[in-house]
């Protein structure tokens, strides 16, 4: 029996396996994905248990940007930050910036004026930055699983 892992699935292409699965227990599992390596776009997320048996999220992870990233392209990625922060209590999030992660606490109280300097800053010194939302309950998310997206 293969391990209980996790898929990016584009429509009309190839999956994405990730480079990394943990599983945390509590049904949850954090799935890491070499974002260089996947196009911009739309994707399900799809978590395939042990037994075979899975679950798809329809449209749950999407990569926007990587470099250069555009006012539009960060404004849309605020107002997503910001339906989620309405929709799904509990979320917390986090930035990658170098490789290591930070937490910055729980998703309804930052500041996203502040979010932005940061995500500017971040690319500004390492080329790229990452956003990783953490759902509080497993399955209140994506999928149960914890989903970012690179800028």
């Amino acid at each position: 029996m293969s391990p209980t892992t996790a898929l990016l699935r584009p429509a009309h292409r190839p999956n994405y396996n990730p480079t990394q699965v943990t599983l945390l227990g509590s049904g949850s599992l954090q799935a890491r994905f070499d974002l260089t390596a996947i196009p911009l776009g739309i994707y399900d997320v799809q978590v395939i248990a042990a037994d075979a048996s899975s679950i798809t999220s329809a449209g749950a992870f999407e990569i926007t940007a990587r470099r250069g990233v555009t006012h539009v392209e960060m404004q849309q990625l605020l107002s997503k930050l910001g339906l989620h922060r309405m929709s799904v209590y509990g979320s917390h999030l986090g930035i990658i910036k170098g490789g290591k992660r930070y937490r910055l606490g729980p998703l309804a109280e930052i500041n996203l004026k502040y979010l932005t300097e940061l995500v500017e800053e971040c690319i500004d010194q390492y080329g790229s930055c990452g956003l990783e939302i953490t759902e509080s309950r497993a399955g209140s998310g994506a999928a149960g699983t914890r989903a970012g997206a690179a800028v």
